[in-house]
Parts: structure tokens; C-alpha cells; sequence
């Protein structure tokens, strides 16, 4: 292979090959995983190039390519980490096995996270497949290189090269893994040699080592471009990934309040319009800022990333508080109450808020989070699920004054009728919300103390909830008050089982039996608890 219009200092040839060819990265560990393909795909192909993603998930580096120019078919047989057809845009989503996708027909093909999924067999029918096309081809895959395998996995997989044939490697076992390729339990992790023996024995041209080898979780990860002879190096390119990584060291400078380093660092980055991907950049630079005591410049960047996120609707709600507390930092106190204004009011979707006010807290945004709160309690009164929530997650910060108004508001507007009162449980039960769905069913029985349904629920809850004793005594009122409703005697059986009285749970268990003695799930558990050596099939959780 002719290497000769390539950047020296960015190619080792290895002499023993001419088909091999180990593209350098003189740059630090901090070069991610996605800064890298990008930059690979641009080398690839032109853009408005047609690619193929194979066992894309979540997309992500279809979007990505999308987003660079290209136009891109993700292939996956899974939809479950699909995102959003919003989301997708002009992707096109096909979901099928990749082992059944024709391949032909493409500029590009890219195999992502994909590759050591599969056992040996299939991934050699997938090389050769893949040779067939003769375009490049963008490899990532995990390879064994022991040296690599961290010190912690302590598995028989992980240091126990086996050959298969005229290749080496571990086996890994995928078990239920959700990510693993449909219908193997195993697949094989080929050591960098192996993996290049199976590159060429599958009909591929040429091969280039991308360095730096990186880690993952479990070894050693790297690209590989495949029949990418024409790799078109330029100097834009090369410099943007340099830049790029710049970048990312400041981000990374400026969270471990080393701001003198990411000062120095900054006076040699390229200025790029700002952009959705380089946000933590953008944040990291107004904190530089901050520090230095540059208020005017924070503002105008805070300004800046708070216009751009509100072009992504609620998605964004957080990165926008933030900037408010960039504005309030650098002293612009209206400019800040109006960014927050800006971002309440995008406070519409209830799962969205939920899941906004969790990562505010695991973010360190606490005060953040109360703020959103406060807003439903304002704006949401109404909503009983949305101040629910607001009330557990308040108990789960700490501020008990606020958990207990919140749920003086709920207790006052309680539902008047037991569907009602079935209704807000069972939506909060399903909410991760038990222990306040158990308070509307206890409130409701001081109204209502006989009522079988409303017990049904509230026992169902304590035993989901681990109080065995609250169960066998509400238990116990539902089997008095309906002796012929055969649940309650299945849950007065549960709770005595929990706590190994298996005399007493056999004996209600047998009654429930014997009311509905059609009902598998009643009989399953009558046989489980007379036979010790047996799980009970159906147990109430």
C-alpha cells in the first residue's frame, strides 16, 4: 500500500505487511470514542455519501453522521433503544437481523460496537460479506489484549485464550445481555492478531490500525478502517481533531478547577459558531470566564447557549438553568430570573420533568431541582401525580417542611370515590410512587374501613413494600369483612410465608384454593408451600 501522501507523523507502517497500515493519533487518551469516528468517516467518504450503520441501537453515530452530511441507514433488530422518529430525522431505520441485510449498495459501511457480539462463525460470514461490497468499511470492535483486561475482572472468560481453528481468543458469555446479537449465548473476542488473520482470510484489500487503543469496562477497544485505500488526510480535518481534543481538555481542566492550564490551553483553540455537540465546551469556557472575573463575556456566552437550547425544546430545561446560574453569577440578576422564566415555561411533559428533576440531583443542581418543584406546586396543583413525586423526591433530598406541605395539599384534595381512589394509587404505584400510594389507600380507609377493594390494594402494596405486619393485620379486616374473596386469603398466606410460618400461609392458601378452585395461581401456591424443595410458581410480590 502506498503511504507516501500521508502525514508521517501520523502513520507507522509495519514493515512486515504492506496491506497493514497503523494510523497514529499523536494525541492524548482524552480523544473520544465519537470525535474519532467522525473524523474516520470524513477520511471515507465525501459527504452526501450513503452509509450504513449495522446494529445502530441507539442511533448514535447515525445521528452523528447525519448531522456531518451523510445520508444513513441504521440496520438493527432490536427497537427498544430506537429513538424517537423526531429524533431520527432523515435516517432511514430498518430493523432486521444484520446477518440478512444486503450490504451492497453503499459508500460506506460501519460496524460499531457490533462486531464482537457475534460468535466466530458469524462474524466471518459478516467480514466476507462486507469484502464482497468493496467499500470501506469503519470497524470498532473490542479485541483481547490480556495486558489490558483490568486488574478487577476476575471471570474465567477474561484471561483463558482459546483456539477456535486458525484463531485465538476469549469466549464471553452474552447470557440475557439486551445489546448481544439475537440468538447467541456466547461470542468471541479475537486477539489483535487473530483479528487481522480474519480480516484478510475474508477478502478484504487493505487494513489500517487506528491508534490509541482505548478501554472499556472490559479490555482493550479499537477502530480499524478496511479497504480504505484513499483515506483523504487533509489538513482541515487534521486540525479539527486536534482541536477537538483541545477541547475536551479544557472541559476536563475546568471541572478539576485547574483553570490556570485550561487558561494556557484555551489562547490556541480555533473559535468554532457553537453548536449543539461542543455545549460542554461552551459551559467549560464561561466557567474559565467566571473564574477570571470576564462577567461580560459570561454573560454574552450564557446568552448564547441559553438561545441555542431553547431551539431543542424541553429536552434542554437543565443546560438552561444552568446558563441562569452562569447569568446570576456574573452578577446579571434579571437576565438570569428571566432565563429561568424561559425554562419553566417549558415545563409541560410530565415524564420529561421527572426525569429533569432526578438528574438535577444527581447532577449536584439541587437548588435547581427545588426550583422546578416549587413551579409544580404553583402551576400543577392540579396534578396529583406530578405533586406526588414532588413530594417523595423532596423526602429524598432532605426537606421534610416541603414533603409534608406537598402532601397537606394531597390530603386535602384527596378523590372523593373509591374508583378514584384506585385510580391515583395504581398510577403512583406505577410511578415507583408505593409509599404515597399507600397513604391515599390508609386515608381512604379511615372513611371507609370495610371496603374489600381499597384492602386488596393496600395489602398488595405492603407486600411489594416488605411490611409483613401491616399485611397479615389488613389481610385479616379483608378476610373478615369478605371471607369469600379468595385474594385476600392468598394475601394473608404471603404475609405469613414472608416471615417462615408456613402453617399458617398453607392454611389460607388452601382457602383460596378452595373459593376459585379454577384459578391456577392459587393452586401453584398451595402446592409450592406443600412441597418445601418447590418454589411457589406464582408468589405475590
Amino acid at each position: 500500500m502506498d503511504v507516501s501522501t500521508l502525514d508521517s507523523q501520523l502513520i507507522v507502517p509495519i514493515p512486515e505487511s504492506t496491506a497493514l497500515v497503523s494510523m497514529k493519533f499523536l494525541l492524548e487518551q482524552s480523544v473520544t470514542r465519537s470525535t474519532l469516528f467522525r473524523f474516520l468517516l470524513a477520511g471515507a467518504a465525501k459527504k452526501g455519501g450513503r452509509v450504513v450503520d449495522l446494529g445502530a441501537g441507539a442511533c448514535v453515530f447515525a445521528k452523528l453522521a447525519r448531522d456531518d452530511g451523510y445520508v444513513v441507514t441504521a440496520v438493527d433488530a432490536r427497537t427498544e433503544r430506537k429513538p424517537a422518529e423526531e429524533y431520527l430525522g432523515p435516517i432511514r431505520f430498518v430493523q432486521c437481523d444484520v446477518r440478512d441485510f444486503d450490504v451492497a449498495g453503499f459508500h460506506v459501511i460501519l460496524c460499531l460496537g457490533l462486531f464482537y457480539h457475534f460468535d466466530l462463525d458469524d462474524q466471518l460470514i459478516l467480514l466476507e460479506r462486507c469484502a464482497r461490497a468493496g467499500v470501506p468499511v469503519i470497524l470498532e470492535t473490542q479485541v483481547h489484549i490480556d495486558a489490558l483486561v483490568p486488574a478487577t475482572e476476575t471471570r474465567s472468560w477474561a484471561r483463558n485464550v482459546v483456539r477456535r481453528g486458525a484463531y485465538e481468543g476469549v469466549v464471553f458469555p452474552e447470557s440475557d445481555n439486551p445489546r448481544a446479537s439475537i440468538g447467541n449465548p456466547e461470542s468471541f473476542w479475537a486477539t489483535e492478531s487473530s483479528l487481522l488473520q480474519m480480516i484478510e482470510a475474508s477478502g478484504f484489500k487493505s487494513a489500517r490500525i487506528v491508534d490509541p487503543v482505548y478501554q472499556s469496562s472490559y479490555g482493550a477497544r479499537r477502530y480499524y478502517l478496511l479497504n480504505c485505500e484513499q483515506f483523504d488526510w487533509n489538513t482541515e480535518s487534521a486540525a479539527n481533531l486536534a482541536n477537538v481534543n483541545d477541547r475536551l481538555k479544557i472541559v476536563e481542566l475546568v471541572k478539576n478547577g485547574r483553570f490556570d492550564e485550561a487558561r494556557e490551553i484555551s489562547r490556541r483553540v480555533v473559535a468554532v459558531p457553537l453548536n449543539f455537540r461542543d455545549l460542554e465546551y461552551a459551559m467549560a469556557g464561561a466557567k474559565l470566564r467566571l473564574h477570571f472575573g470576564e462577567f461580560e463575556k459570561v454573560v454574552a456566552t450564557a446568552m448564547e447557549i441559553r438561545d441555542l437550547m431553547l431551539e431543542y425544546g424541553n429536552r434542554t430545561v437543565l443546560t438552561v438553568l444552568r446558563c441562569a446560574g452562569l447569568l446570576e453569577a456574573a452578577h446579571d440578576a434579571q437576565e438570569a430570573d428571566k432565563t429561568r422564566a424561559m425554562a419553566y415555561d417549558r415545563l409541560q411533559n410530565d415524564e420529561v420533568t421527572r426525569r429533569l428533576v432526578t438528574t438535577a440531583i444527581k447532577s449536584g443542581m439541587k437548588d435547581d431541582a427545588r426550583g422546578i418543584m416549587a413551579y409544580l406546586e404553583k402551576h400543577f396543583d392540579d396534578q396529583r401525580d406530578l405533586l406526588s413525586f414532588a413530594a417523595s423526591t423532596y423526602r429524598s433530598i432532605g426537606d421534610v417542611e416541603a414533603a409534608e406541605r406537598i402532601s397537606g395539599i394531597l390530603r386535602a384534595s384527596r378523590p372523593q370515590t373509591v374508583e378514584g381512589v384506585l385510580r391515583q394509587s395504581a398510577t403512583l404505584a406505577r410511578n415507583g410512587h408505593a409509599e404515597e400510594a399507600t397513604s391515599i389507600l390508609e386515608d381512604a380507609l379511615v372513611h371507609d374501613p370495610d371496603n374489600p377493594q381499597i384492602l386488596e390494594k393496600l395489602v398488595e402494596l405492603q407486600l411489594k413494600l416488605k411490611r409483613f405486619e401491616d399485611a397479615e393485620r389488613d389481610a385479616r379486616t379483608l378476610t373478615s369483612v369478605a371471607p369469600l374473596r379468595p385474594l385476600g386469603h392468598l394475601y394473608l398466606a404471603s404475609s405469613f410465608k414472608r416471615r417462615h410460618r408456613n402453617l399458617e400461609a398453607l392454611e389460607h392458601a388452601r382457602r383460596a384454593a378452595e373459593l376459585d378452585p379454577g384459578n391456577k395461581r392459587y393452586s401453584d401456591y398451595m402446592l409450592g408451600l406443600t412441597e418445601p424443595t418447590k418454589e411457589a410458581a406464582i408468589e405475590s410480590e
